[in-house]
C-alpha cells in the first residue's frame, strides 16, 4: 500500500470542496436514513404480491428490515457536531455502508418489482445474472482503481483531477435535476395504475443503481483509508 498522501491528492477532492464534510455528510447520512425506512416499507408492501416469486428475496428483506433499525442508532449517535466531528472517521465508514445499503435495497425493489410482470422461472435466472453482473462490476471497478493509482493518475496535476474538479462544481448545479428524476421514479414505482413496461423500466433502473455505486465504492473504501492515514483528509473543526 502506497503510504505517501500526494499519491491519492484526485479522492482528497470533495473533502476540498466539502461534499464530504462531517456536517454534511451528517444530514445526507440522515436523509439515506430515511429513504433506507421508506424502501424497508415498499419491499413489505410489494412482497405480497411476490409470494410464491422467488423465495430469496423474503429472506433478504428480513435482513434487510433489521439492518434499517440497527443502523439508525450510529447515525442519530453521531449527527451533534461535535460527534460528527470527533468521529468523521467512523461517520464516513457509516456513509459508505448505507449507501450500499440503500443500492441494496434499490436493487431487492427493482427485483420485487420484476416479479409482478415475470414467470417465476425467468425471474430465477435474471436474478442469479443481475448478482453475477454486479460481482463482475465491482472487481472491474477494483482493477481499474489500482491501474489508475499505479499510473499516478491520482496525483493533483493529471488529467483526472482536472476532469474531477470541473465534475465536483457541476455536480452542485446537477444535484437537484438527480433528486427530481429519483422522486419520479419512485412515484410511477408506486403508481397504481402503472402498466407493466412502466414497472419493468423502473424496476430495471433501480437494478442498475447498485453497478453505479459498485463503480465507485473501491474510490471510496480508500478515501475511508486515507482518512485514518494522512492528515490532509481529516477536516479540522472550525473554531
Amino acid at each position: 500500500m502506497k503510504k505517501n498522501e500526494k499519491e491519492f491528492e484526485v479522492l482528497k477532492i470533495p473533502i476540498l470542496t466539502e461534499r464530504f464534510h462531517p456536517m454534511n455528510i451528517k444530514g445526507i447520512l440522515l436523509l439515506m436514513w430515511l429513504f433506507c425506512a421508506l424502501f424497508t416499507y415498499l419491499e413489505y408492501f410489494f412482497l405480497k404480491d411476490t409470494r410464491d416469486r422467488i423465495a430469496a428475496l423474503h429472506g433478504l428483506y428480513d435482513i434487510d428490515y433489521y439492518t434499517t433499525i440497527i443502523i439508525a442508532v450510529p447515525i442519530v449517535i453521531l449527527f451533534p457536531k461535535v460527534m460528527s466531528m470527533k468521529f468523521q472517521r467512523l461517520q464516513f465508514i457509516l456513509f459508505i455502508i448505507t449507501e450500499v445499503k440503500l443500492g441494496f435495497q434499490m436493487f431487492l425493489l427493482g427485483h420485487i418489482g420484476l416479479a409482478t410482470v415475470l414467470d417465476k422461472d425467468i425471474m430465477h435466472y435474471i436474478f442469479m445474472v443481475t448478482i453475477i453482473l454486479a460481482l463482475v462490476v465491482l472487481s472491474i471497478s477494483i482493477m481499474r482503481f489500482k491501474f489508475l493509482l499505479n499510473q499516478g493518475s491520482f496525483k493533483v496535476r493529471s488529467t483526472l483531477y482536472k476532469k474531477r474538479l470541473n465534475n465536483e462544481i457541476n455536480q452542485k448545479v446537477l444535484m437537484p435535476i438527480y433528486i427530481l428524476i429519483g422522486a419520479a421514479g419512485i412515484s410511477r414505482f408506486l403508481g397504481e395504475y402503472a402498466n407493466d413496461i412502466t414497472m419493468g423500466i423502473v424496476s430495471t433502473f433501480f437494478i442498475f443503481i447498485i453497478y453505479l455505486i459498485f463503480i465507485i465504492l473501491p474510490e471510496q473504501i480508500m478515501t475511508a483509508y486515507c482518512k485514518f492515514i494522512f492528515p490532509g483528509f481529516h477536516v479540522k473543526e472550525e473554531i
